[in-house]
């Protein structure tokens, strides 16, 4: 007598059960926003009581149409907390101001016949708020001056950096915002005066914020 024995893998089938994201995420252009969520879970585990014996499970952030990765939304482990992972939002283009309906995908890495599930996320990104303070500047050229010992002292002005207004643009939203409302960014910096390593000027050589006067009186 002959007989089958057909073992199913009831894994490639499972149902993934559903993520809790309903608190979604709302965050200004060029700022992060995190969300946490607890690792999906699916039947066969809850059947057997055996934790991923279905195997570890994958997390994107897809787009509803045409279903592609959202590129400035990554998912990663949680470091500490087992069992948990977070979203994290980064966008910096204006394009990604809104509101925006996004599908946060699992599926099931060692199954790629199993259909996985989509649980729908909402994130809000505003418009960015104007912030000077990452402006992007281009360094002086270097300065030369020359004195003689005890010439009564000669001084030299401190020459400052200038902001570049495209390369800020090009990395920063905040940035962009102040000069596309016509306020532009001022360039204002505090300068401090140091030795080549870092320490303090000799005390012949004087800076008051703007200029350094040098009034060297022996040869040395």
């Amino acid at each position: 007598m002959t007989f089958d024995i057909v073992v199913n893998d009831p894994c490639r089938t499972t149902a993934i059960a559903t993520i809790d994201i309903t608190p979604g995420m709302n965050l200004e252009l060029g700022n992060t926003a995190k969300l946490d969520f607890l690792e999906a879970v699916d039947a066969v585990e809850t059947s057997s009581s055996i934790k991923a014996i279905c195997g570890a499970k994958s997390y994107v952030v897809l787009n509803a149409v045409g279903g592609t990765a959202v590129s400035w939304i990554s998912i990663a482990a949680k470091t500490g907390s087992t069992g948990t992972y977070t979203i994290t939002a980064s966008p910096v283009l204006e394009i990604f101001v809104g509101t925006h309906s996004y599908m946060l995908s699992t599926t099931l890495n060692n199954y790629s016949m199993n259909p996985g599930r989509t649980d729908t996320i909402t994130i809000v990104v505003r418009a960015a708020t104007c912030d000077c303070t990452a402006v992007v500047r281009d360094l002086p050229s270097m300065v030369t001056q020359n004195g003689a010992v005890a010439d009564g002292g000669t001084s030299v002005n401190v020459p400052t950096a200038t902001i570049n207004q495209a390369n800020s643009e090009a990395i920063n939203p905040k940035i962009r915002m102040c000069f596309s409302s016509g306020a532009g960014c001022a360039n204002t910096s505090s300068l401090a005066v140091t030795l080549d390593d870092n320490s303090n000027l000799p005390s012949f050589m004087v800076f008051d914020g703007t200029k350094i006067t040098i009034t060297p009186t022996i040869g040395s």
